[in-house]
């Protein structure tokens, strides 16, 4: 479904992405693990064309997308959940969700989505006429991804959902992006909470300094004598 082939990001002259390949499957649970400035979100931000690729293609459905200006991203039902959650405080979190319905097949599965998003996240529907700046940060992150989901994507990609939250909550929107997934939505996660990514996942991408370094199964990853080194304290 997704193929990224060969790209290389640039910021100024210094290299972020550096010939890197990764693919998605219909449906399939993908993560990409590293430290902090290894690529992660830019690779994600050069998926929805929010940084220019200075080399190589991404394709989706067989189709070029990297031309695409950034807007017509969303209608090829690729949803983006930033870092940072990114909500919008001022408004409710029902007119949060209602604005992840951005084009018009989401809109007429409004009703869906909200149905979907309040069955996986019961404390949004108890919270529906709160203002998205007095939520929790456990919370606003359930929103976030929520309003991901409005779109109705057939790709969802995660920047760094566990970011500030404590261990319990980080643990319960694992286990909602794995039902997220289970109901036929591909996902692409980027997070620095590598045994719980590695417990999710059905493939996986090890990125240092830009380039793709190791690849392979949840199991191969596990097992893997550097990723339990530099990633797994063991």
């Amino acid at each position: 479904m997704l193929s990224v082939e060969n790209i290389s990001v640039h910021y100024d002259r210094v290299p972020a992405l550096i010939d890197l390949n990764i693919s998605v499957g219909q449906g399939e649970f993908v993560g990409v693990i590293g430290s902090n400035r290894a690529g992660k979100s830019t690779l994600l931000k050069a998926i929805s064309n929010l940084v220019p690729i200075s080399a190589g293609k991404i394709m989706f459905d067989g189709q070029p997308v990297h031309r695409l200006p950034p807007h017509q991203i969303p209608p090829l039902r690729i949803a983006h959940v930033p870092e940072g959650r990114q909500v919008f405080p001022g408004m409710t979190v029902e007119e949060n969700l209602n604005l992840g319905a951005i084009i018009p097949t989401a809109k007429k599965k409004r009703a869906e989505g909200l149905e979907l998003s309040y069955s996986l996240f019961p404390r949004l529907q108890q919270r529906r006429t709160q203002f998205a700046g007095t939520l929790s940060g456990g919370e606003q992150q359930m929103l976030a991804i929520a309003r991901g989901l409005m779109l109705d994507p057939r790709l969802l990609m995660l920047d760094e959902p566990s970011i500030g939250l404590a261990p319990m909550l980080v643990k319960e929107v694992f286990e909602k992006v794995t039902e997220i997934q289970k109901l036929g939505t591909a996902v692409l996660l980027v997070d620095q909470n590598v045994p719980l990514t590695l417990g999710c996942i059905d493939r996986g991408y090890v990125i240092e300094n830009g380039r793709v370094v190791i690849q392979g199964s949840a199991d191969e990853l596990r097992g893997n004598p550097a990723v339990k080194e530099a990633y797994l304290g063991l």
